[in-house]
């Protein structure tokens, strides 16, 4: 055990647990004889003043546990007081350290200033956090002056420096800032230094409570006008964060530092003092400041995207270089073959789904994105529910945050009712309980509006970017149940409204038609089951004869990689696109080589109606010839 604080006299105030307790464990280990302050001097949890003091007698330290209301003026005298009497009026080091207002931190993360009690919050937060420093600052120095030497310490945090938590919280730690500032020149010439020591987040046992009983609905609110930072997750606070010991460490250093005046009325940054001087923590990490996270995040993400274009451009396939885009759900089907796609043409691509890793073969996030990665592609993989607000917003953010704003292609893919569909094709509307609704178009319709909402609002500034929702012949025309064509007619609609607003801002909206996609899902029921399912005007129809003729899932990707960068683009905003007549004028084939025929041709009805010994004679049917679109659509005014 060290002994460089052998015969010092500290106090730290607030030390039943947490940074205090820290605190006042590293000062008695280095030798320091140690007063500690708290409201409770004993516990049934362990987190008391006694239980703090027998910790560092367990250590070889010595201490002295003082039960103190830090609210209480006369109280605050008297400790002091005993201090002069006890030590014979020297006291070396003062930490002050008491908070009062944890709780109200949390239960305020969601209330502006002007929502809570204004006399009530300030005293929670302010009369221990900050009038109760200047008080013990004064008491402290009346003890050093005298004496020519002495360092008082207060804690501070970055909320001193910008908002954080409330503006009540910033108003105090400013203000305990400026006592440093203020008290450290009038101190100087007294050889007492005071300054202020800036902590980064602290995994104290109150912040494990917190995270154990809220989880991630425990936040922190942080810069309100911010784009980025509104607020951040305690356990995204707290999980490569600091000990409560840290500090201590770093107050051990500094309180035999040779040089220590030259830190008086500043603001001490912990880790950065901690970095020049050597100092880790107890586990034996070295604690990066906040300002190195923030510049290395800065610093990576220009890296990462000049790195990302060199490797990009590198091949001339990749004509989507430095584009980023967007697939919801792309764990498999679909959604997986843009995002294959998308990537093996350049762009970087960020794909959501339900399904991060999977045990079995029907897809994961993980999946796709080793894929993608496979063919030289660049993949982000998010896990979202699209069924809920706040994870679509929290993707909009990531994206928002780590592409700098940067958004040029959203695919609204995701959709949930698949197998609600099938199961339920057979049956009436009436029938089928009314939540199909919500398994069908919470996901496949909603979902895709606020998607959209959040996209538009990353791509308008910036006068660019293509929205694609993926819909389907069921827009035009019946099939399958109510609920489905419904939910697809609405999204036809929301490409042509929404495409009207957009497009002024040189942002195009449209629907893309795929036709009967082979995914992997449908190609497990045809084989399990082969399943009628309803078709046009609800006539049934073999789920085999639908499907075998269909598309990979990696053809819409194509067509899309083509839109991408077509010159006449903006032609088709507000529209309904079918992939098949598209990828025919543009000369896109599929991956196995097929020209994919449009359910508009007369050719793909009938090999879909016709039995198998007759299915030659759609093959004597020209392409060109199209079933008229008034057979087809129940929606005359589509576009």
């Amino acid at each position: 055990m060290s002994l460089k604080l052998l015969n010092k006299v500290a106090l730290v105030t607030g030390a039943s647990r947490g940074i205090g307790k820290g605190i006042a464990l590293q000062l008695g280990e280095h030798g320091a004889k140690v007063y500690i302050t708290g409201r409770k001097l004993t516990s049934k949890d362990d987190l008391s003043l006694e239980k703090t003091a027998e910790e560092i007698r367990n250590r070889g330290g010595q201490c002295f546990p003082v039960q103190c209301d830090h609210e209480d003026d006369k109280q605050v005298e008297k400790l002091f007081q005993q201090i002069k009497d006890e030590q014979n009026g020297q006291l070396d080091l003062l930490v002050n350290s008491a908070f009062k207002a944890g709780d109200f931190i949390f239960e305020a993360a969601n209330l502006n200033f002007w929502e809570t009690d204004p006399a009530k919050t300030w005293d929670d937060i302010n009369n221990v956090g900050l009038r109760n420093n200047y008080l013990c600052t004064v008491h402290a120095s009346r003890l050093m002056v005298p004496r020519q030497k002495g360092l008082i310490v207060n804690i501070s945090s970055l909320g001193g420096l910008q908002y954080a938590f409330h503006a009540c919280y910033g108003i105090g730690k400013a203000g305990v800032d400026r006592i440093s500032s203020d008290c450290g020149l009038e101190l100087r010439k007294h050889n007492v230094a005071c300054l202020s020591l800036l902590l980064n987040g602290v995994r104290t046992e109150f912040s494990e409570q917190i995270l154990r009983e809220k989880g991630d609905k425990a936040v922190l609110k942080m810069d309100p006008t911010s784009l980025l930072l509104k607020e951040i997750k305690l356990k995204d606070v707290i999980a490569d964060s600091e000990t409560p010991e840290f500090a201590g460490k770093v107050i051990s250093a500094l309180a035999t530092d040779s040089n220590l005046m030259k830190y008086s009325g500043k603001i001490v940054n912990a880790a950065e003092y901690a970095q020049c001087y050597g100092i880790k923590d107890v586990d034996g990490r070295v604690i990066p400041s906040y300002r190195q996270v923030n510049n290395a995040m800065k610093l990576n993400f220009i890296l990462f995207r000049i790195l990302f274009l060199i490797l990009s451009r590198m091949s001339k396939n990749r004509p989507l270089a430095g584009k980023v885009a967007l697939v919801t759900g792309a764990t498999r089907g679909i959604g997986k073959g843009i995002a294959l796609q998308l990537g093996q043409a350049g762009a970087l691509v960020y794909i959501t789904g339900r399904t991060l890793k999977s045990t079995n073969n029907l897809g994961s996030l993980e999946q796709t994105a080793n894929e993608i990665k496979e063919r030289g592609g660049v993949c982000i993989p998010v896990q979202v529910n699209h069924e809920s607000d706040h994870e679509i917003a929290e993707l909009f953010q990531k994206i928002e945050t780590e592409q700098n704003g940067i958004l040029d292609i959203l695919v609204n893919n995701a959709y949930k009712g698949v197998t609600t569909i099938f199961e339920g094709s057979s049956l009436e509307f009436w029938k089928q309980k009314p939540e199909v609704w919500d398994e069908i178009n919470n996901v496949g319709l909603r979902n895709h509006y606020i998607c959209t909402v959040y996209a538009a609002r990353m791509m308008v500034p910036r006068k660019q970017g293509l929205i694609i929702n993926i819909s389907s012949f069921g827009g035009m025309s019946y099939i399958f149940n109510v609920a489905y064509g419904v939910g697809k007619a609405a999204v036809d609609r929301m490409a042509v409204d929404c495409g009207k607003e957009l497009s002024k801002h040189n942002v195009v909206m449209l629907s893309l038609y795929p036709g009967a996609v082979k995914t992997e899902l449908v190609t497990d029921m045809i084989s399990k089951q082969n399943p009628d399912i309803s078709g046009i005007s609800g006539k049934q129809i073999s789920m085999k004869k639908v499907f075998e003729q269909g598309e990979s899932i990696e053809f819409a990707g194509k067509c899309i990689v083509s839109l991408a960068q077509d010159k006449n683009l903006s032609k088709y905003t507000s529209k309904v696109v079918i992939a098949a007549d598209y990828a025919r004028a543009h000369g896109i084939k599929d991956v196995d080589g097929r020209q994919i025929t449009s359910f508009k041709q007369l050719k793909s009805g009938l090999l879909m109606s016709l039995p198998d010994n007759l299915k030659w004679i759609a093959n004597l049917v020209p392409g060109f010839i199209s079933i008229p679109q008034f057979r087809i659509s129940t929606n005359r005014q589509l576009n």
